[in-house]
This record gives structure tokens, sequence and C-alpha cells, in this order.
């Protein structure tokens, strides 16, 4: 699964508890990346478990670069 992180994490939490992903590719911004260790956390506590990895884009409003 491919989740694109900022904003709230309750969506991207529910999503995640919903899909059961085997593995999660966080993309997300510098600003966005405190977020994923609280979402991984939520899940956890439900006892859903992942592997991820995580992409980070310089600049969330360059379409292309991103």
């Amino acid at each position: 699964m491919i989740i694109s992180v900022g904003g709230s994490p309750e969506p991207i939490v529910t999503s995640l508890l919903k899909h059961l992903p085997d593995f999660v590719c966080f993309f997300a911004t510098q600003r966005s990346m405190d977020l994923i260790g609280g979402i991984k956390e939520k899940t956890k506590e439900q006892a859903v478990a992942f592997d991820d990895c995580k992409v980070i884009a310089d600049d969330e409003n360059d379409l292309v670069y991103c």
C-alpha cells in the first residue's frame, strides 16, 4: 500500500486497519515524517504489523518531482 502522509493521521490508521497490508510505503515530506511513528504505534496497538519504507519529497507541490 502506498500512503500519502500529511494532515490528520486518523484516516491513514483507519485505512491500514481495514486493509491489513503486508507492506506500506509512506510518502511524506520532512514536515509530515513525525506522523509516521504515531501511525505505526496506533496500528501496533490493534495487533496490525507490516513492513514499511519511507519516501521523502522535498517539495510536495512539485508533482514532477513527486
